[in-house]
């Protein structure tokens, strides 16, 4: 396991401007951008009783924003658990727990009427604190087959109801802050994500890495394989990232073949036009702007897209790191500034 590793008051990389002029950094970790991607500054500290430590070594997995307090973000590393910061990645916390400072951690979900209650999925657990990350119910869910949660979201109209999806394929459901859980769907392949649809939260669309997408419009009772909707593009069933914009009208679907758009809420899909080829390109994390959704990031192993367009025009710049990008999360308030998360590439 990768260790977070300290460093007494040495100074960080700063910001540097990314053209083919400037060199990548070796640094993994989590890097802001405050101008949409033409400058980023590594942001991995962590003040502690004898000096700073840095996590800059430690791949990600996730980055999440609470949608009511943009000044608090939340990431997951692949095996040094989750992380959060109140000051809008100033500097970052340890939670109080030890069982949720390590293993990987790969969605988490803050309830949207309670900024201290937090779901993270660990591993094969979902972890619940109630009091801002101090302590951590450890058996809110235990996958009993050992598959991994992958994925984990919040009714943002009835925040009592949680959903998680596993690698197994097995969708779950609490309506009751995940006391109980009842399987309502197996789409037996893994599972890539997990979306609450931001307009109407009966309508749910799951992302697989090999069964393309599947979709509920009765929060869950009934659910269809997507398979006609994506058959015009080659190898789209192959699923790597899913985003949406505040009111659900434009959802973003990257995979295999690209990147496509959907305008009534994943009933009808079309292909965006990349500056790569179909099929040529892995989109390990996918972002759109909450308040315009024509704006839409991206990043692959080494390049970061951006389109203020609705994908007319992209404009590239290298990675600030050599690692690949893993995660992107856009302040809510300024949607210029995001945080980027990067990891190695799995050797699998």
């Amino acid at each position: 396991m990768k260790k977070l590793f300290l460093f007494l008051l040495l100074p960080l990389l700063g910001v540097g401007c990314l053209s083919a002029k400037t060199s990548v950094s070796t640094k993994g970790g989590l890097w802001e951008s405050a101008d949409a991607g033409n400058t980023w500054t590594s942001t991995s500290v962590i003040p502690t009783p004898t000096g700073l430590s840095s996590f800059s070594s430690v791949d990600m997995s996730t980055a999440v924003f609470d949608a009511a307090d943009p000044d608090a973000l939340y990431v997951g590393t692949v095996e040094d658990g989750m992380l959060f910061s109140y000051d809008n990645g100033a500097s970052w916390q340890l939670p109080g727990q030890a069982e949720v400072r390590t293993g990987h951690v790969y969605s988490i979900a803050v309830d949207p009427r309670n900024k201290c209650t937090i779901y993270v999925a660990l591993d094969s657990h979902i972890m619940k604190s109630t009091d801002c990350n101090r302590t951590f119910d450890t058996e809110t869910f235990v996958e009993s087959a050992g598959k991994a949660v992958r994925a984990l979201k919040l009714d943002w109209y009835t925040p009592n109801t949680v959903w998680a999806a596993t690698a197994g394929g097995d969708i779950l459901k609490s309506v009751d802050a995940g006391a109980k859980w009842t399987t309502v769907e197996r789409v037996n392949d893994k599972v890539v994500d997990l979306i609450v649809d931001r307009s109407d939260s009966r309508i749910l669309i799951v992302v697989t890495e090999a069964k393309g997408l599947w979709r509920s419009s009765d929060g869950g009772d009934t659910w269809t394989q997507l398979d006609k909707g994506l058959a015009d593009f080659k190898s789209a069933n192959v699923g790597y990232a899913f985003t949406q914009n505040s009111d659900g009208s434009l959802m973003y679907y990257a995979n295999k073949y690209g990147i496509l758009r959907s305008q009534d809420h994943g009933a009808t899909w079309s292909a965006l036009t990349l500056l790569t080829a179909p099929g040529s390109t892995h989109i390990y994390a996918l972002a759109t702007s909450p308040d315009d959704g024509n704006v839409i990031y991206y990043g692959t192993d080494n390049t970061f897209y951006a389109t203020t367009d609705g994908g007319s025009t992209w404009a590239t710049q290298t990675l600030p790191s050599d690692h690949a990008a893993a995660a992107l999360a856009i302040d809510p308030n300024k949607t210029a500034n995001f945080f980027l998360g990067v990891a190695t590439l799995s050797k699998n």
